[in-house]
C-alpha cells in the first residue's frame, strides 16, 4: 500500500527554532489563531511564544518573541499542553498527577483558574472537546477521566472510564461528536461514547487493535475550508490516523462492522499500515488540511506521507512518504502538529524535541 518517493526533495523548510526551555519539550500546541504556540517540558513550565507582526509565521524574517513563562503550578515533568478551541484557556497535564486550567486576560496575562486532582499518578494528556466545556484526561493510572465546565467556570469530574490494562499515553475527542479515544501501553485504541440517555455514562463501544506495542499518538483527517477541494473526502466521517512503538503507522476507516454479530454497527477498521519509514518508536502523528500526515519520533526525523489513491468501495487507501526529514532535531522528536489557521498557514508545521527546541517550518509541496 505504500511508496516512497522521499527522493523528490519536496522540501519541508525549518524556519524558525524557539528555544527557552531548560530540558526536553514534551508537547507544544498552535492556538487557535495560528499566531502563538504554547510548550511544556521537563524543567516544569510552560513558555508561551507570540509571533510579531502579521506576516506569515513561517517567513525567516517573522519575529516570534516568548511571551509568558508559567512555572510553580506543577512539581513535576509537564507532559501535555492543549488550548481550548476559543483560546480563552490552556490545561497542562503533569507527572505530579494533576491538571492546570489557565485563563488568559485581556493583558495577555496567565492565571490559575482550576487545579483538577483524582488521577492516582502521572497524567499524560489532556484534551478539550470541540464545544470546549468538556475535558479528557489520561494517566498512567489506566483510566480516562471526563471533566465538565460548570456556569463558575469550576471543573467538576462527569465519568471516570476504566479499561485499558496499562498506561493511558494519549486521549483525544471527536472532531465532530462526544466521542473519545484513547491509546495505551496496552497496544489498543479504544473508543468511549456516551450511553444513550446521558446522565454522564460511558462506555467503550470499540477496540481497535492492529498495533503491536504502545500507541503514542493518534490524529483525525482534517478537511479543507471550501467543501469542492476534495469531493472524495468524506467530511461527516474522518478517518484516523495512530502511531506506535511498533514504528508503523495505520489508517482507520469508521465504517459498517464486518462482524455478523455486530451487523448493522459501524466499526474502526485498518484501511491502510505505513511500514518501514521510521527505524526506533513514532511518538508523534498529525493530519493536515491539505491531506499530508506529518509522523515523528525516535529516529530523530519527520516523515511527510501523501495520500496516491483512495478506493471508493472498500476504503482502502494508498500513500507514498514525499520527504524524510532527517535529523529534524537533534534526539527524540516528541510531538508535531499543523497550524491550524487553514486560510493563512496549512502548510506550516510545529516540532517539538528532546533536544528542547521548538521548531516551525514550511511544507512547500
Amino acid at each position: 500500500f505504500f511508496s516512497d518517493f522521499s527522493h523528490k526533495l519536496m522540501p519541508l523548510v525549518e524556519v524558525c527554532s524557539l528555544h527557552g526551555h531548560e530540558d526536553r519539550v514534551w508537547c507544544a500546541d498552535w492556538h487557535p489563531s495560528g499566531d502563538m504556540i504554547a510548550s511544556c517540558s521537563g524543567d516544569k513550565s510552560i513558555k508561551v511564544w507570540r509571533k510579531i507582526g502579521t506576516s506569515d509565521p513561517s517567513n525567516s524574517d517573522t519575529a516570534w518573541i516568548l511571551a509568558a513563562t508559567l512555572s510553580g503550578d506543577h512539581q513535576r515533568t509537564i507532559r501535555c499542553v492543549a488550548w481550548s478551541p476559543n483560546g480563552s484557556y490552556l490545561a497542562s497535564a503533569s507527572f505530579d498527577a494533576t491538571v492546570t486550567i489557565y485563563e488568559c486576560d485581556e493583558s495577555g496575562k496567565f492565571n490559575v483558574l482550576h487545579t483538577l486532582e483524582g488521577h492516582e499518578n502521572e497524567v499524560k494528556c489532556v484534551s478539550w472537546n470541540n464545544e470546549g466545556h468538556l475535558l479528557a484526561t489520561c494517566s498512567r493510572d489506566k483510566t480516562v477521566w471526563i471533566w465538565e465546565q460548570g456556569g463558575d467556570k469550576d471543573f467538576e469530574m462527569a465519568a471516570l472510564l476504566h479499561g485499558h490494562q496499562q498506561d493511558v499515553k494519549f486521549v483525544l475527542w471527536h472532531p465532530l461528536k462526544q466521542t473519545i479515544l484513547s491509546g495505551s501501553y496496552d497496544d489498543t485504541i479504544r473508543q468511549w461514547d456516551e450511553e444513550e440517555g446521558g446522565a454522564d455514562e460511558w462506555a467503550c463501544t470499540d477496540i481497535l487493535q492492529a498495533h503491536s506495542s504502545t500507541v503514542w499518538s493518534v490524529a483525525f483527517e482534517k478537511f479543507p475550508l471550501k467543501d469542492d477541494e476534495d469531493p472524495d473526502r468524506d467530511r461527516s466521517n474522518p478517518r484516523l490516523v495512530s502511531v506506535s512503538d511498533d514504528t508503523t503507522l495505520i489508517v482507520w476507516q469508521y465504517k459498517d462492522s464486518i462482524a455478523e454479530e455486530e451487523e448493522g454497527k459501524k466499526s474502526w477498521q485498518s484501511a491502510c499500515t505505513l511500514t518501514g519509514y521510521h527505524t526506533r518508536p513514532v511518538y508523534s502523528v498529525d493530519w493536515s488540511s491539505t491531506n499530508y500526515i506529518a509522523s515523528a519520533g525516535g529516529d530523530d526525523g519527520i516523515c511527510i506521507f501523501e495520500e496516491t489513491s483512495r478506493s471508493i468501495s472498500d476504503g482502502t487507501c494508498v500513500w507514498q512518504r514525499v520527504f524524510n526529514a532527517e535529523k529534524a532535531h537533534l534526539s527524540d522528536v516528541n510531538c508535531v502538529k499543523w497550524n491550524p489557521d487553514q486560510e493563512h498557514y496549512s502548510n506550516i508545521l510545529l516540532s517539538a524535541g528532546d533536544d528542547g527546541f521548538v521548531k516551525i517550518w514550511k511544507w512547500v509541496p
